[in-house]
């Protein structure tokens, strides 16, 4: 039987307990290293904790569950995450991005990526026409958020993915904004999922994480030897933090759609408001081009 997302987010991948000692509430391995019983050998395979973690390991396990990928890698920051994409590429690679990105990824690409001669060039990805037309022989990757925040644009995924699948590039969406609780892009075709878990996954404003999600185990395979390599690795403390945050990741996504609605639709009577920007309520064209449940769909 599949579980409910409510269920993933509580009890993880697997209902089996997985804790040695059978604590409910799975333990904080805070250890830099793990023993070795013979020279190089730890039973459960644990031997350094940049490299993995228990605690870690088990919060991977529950956020691909949730985005439904094959493999997932908890990184330091949400930055972290999105660094570890761009050392995916190579110099000469021509990424596009969408228009309307996090600073701090824009900063990435004029800084770091600049430098390692990656071209970076933004598109209104919204605008699938000049999505199609920015796509070239060395084009590697096309990369938006959708929506964006704070501007609400939204990119229709499966289109993007097919513009992607042509030119032989990856698909990566950022999905902070809309949690899986409300939107799968790997389900949509999108080949990676990034993640700033510090916002909706984590959910108390009391940690820092990032996420790459793949629908690839190679690519996953590469994103976790960038990880170990580079070191911007998730510590074991903040991946607890993230783990019991996720536990109410769908009760607080419920309540903050509501919020949002009640906002939404007392900014939009205010005379002194010109625009409210919310793509759940008010955008048909959002509705059209995503598999959104029943519960999303209200109207003012």
């Amino acid at each position: 039987m599949s579980k409910s997302m409510d269920t993933i987010c509580v009890h993880g991948k697997e209902h089996a307990v997985k804790d040695q000692n059978y604590a409910i509430s799975y333990p904080i391995y805070q250890t830099a290293s793990f023993s070795h019983l013979t020279p190089g050998h730890n039973p459960n395979g644990f031997g350094y904790t940049r490299e993995s973690n228990p605690t870690r390991g088990l919060l991977e396990e529950t956020v691909s569950a949730l985005e439904g990928a094959c493999d997932t890698v908890a990184f330091a920051s949400g930055m972290a995450a999105v660094a570890a994409v761009f050392e995916y590429f190579k110099p000469r690679d021509h990424v596009i991005c969408g228009e309307d990105l996090y600073g701090g990824v824009v900063r990435l690409a004029a800084v770091i990526s600049a430098k390692n001669n990656i071209e970076v060039e933004y598109v209104d990805t919204s605008d699938l026409q000049a999505l199609k037309a920015a796509v070239r022989e060395n084009t590697k990757a096309i990369y938006f958020e959708t929506p964006t925040n704070p501007m609400m644009h939204v990119t229709d995924i499966r289109a993007a993915a097919e513009i992607a699948k042509e030119a032989g590039a990856l698909l990566i969406v950022d999905n902070t904004f809309m949690t899986p609780y409300f939107q799968n892009p790997l389900s949509l075709g999108a080949d990676v999922v990034i993640h700033s878990g510090t916002k909706y996954l984590s959910g108390h404003n009391d940690t820092i994480c990032g996420f790459l999600c793949s629908k690839d185990q190679k690519l996953a395979q590469h994103f976790r030897l960038i990880s170990k390599t580079t070191g911007g690795t998730l510590a074991p403390f903040e991946s607890w933090l993230c783990l019991r945050g996720l536990k109410t990741l769908a009760l607080r996504m419920e309540r903050h759609q509501s919020n949002a609605l009640a906002a939404a639709e007392w900014l939009k009577k205010q005379d002194c408001v010109e625009n409210v920007e919310i793509a759940l309520i008010f955008s048909n064209y959002f509705k059209n081009i995503v598999d959104i449940p029943e519960k999303m769909c209200y109207k003012i």
